[in-house]
């Protein structure tokens, strides 16, 4: 399993952009990709959004990367309404998994944080 969080701030203007686009591109994870789940969270007063998101392993997370790039208007509406401030990784990042990461979330370091074990309410295979 591989667990990736990143926190980002919000742009002005850019909440209910953020939110619409949010729910297309998790209705398509859901129906598209079986090895990978996408949760959000705003915080109360919607200035920062953390994205959870879980992979089964590198394949879903490339199967993730791939699907993504057949929407490119989509990925380009999420990024400019948000600015990555950090990103944590659990588990274990593979080489071919942190080469998918890096060109998202650059400049910003990832953060590596042991594996450990812990369940979820939602079964991804």
């Amino acid at each position: 399993m591989l667990i990736f969080i990143i926190k980002a701030n919000v742009l002005p203007g850019q909440v209910e952009v953020l939110q619409r686009q949010m729910e297309e591109t998790t209705a398509r994870i859901n129906q598209n990709e079986p090895g990978y789940a996408l949760y959000l969270h705003f915080n109360p007063d919607q200035t920062i959004v953390t994205f959870v998101n879980l992979a089964t392993d590198t394949d879903a997370l490339a199967n993730h990367f791939a699907e993504a790039s057949k929407y490119p208007e989509a990925s380009q509406r999420l990024f400019s309404s948000i600015q990555i401030v950090s990103v944590n990784v659990y588990g274990n990042l593979t080489p071919e998994a942190e080469a998918l990461l890096r060109p998202i979330v650059s400049p910003i370091n990832l953060e590596y944080i042991a594996p450990q074990s812990g369940t979820f309410d939602r079964l991804i295979s």
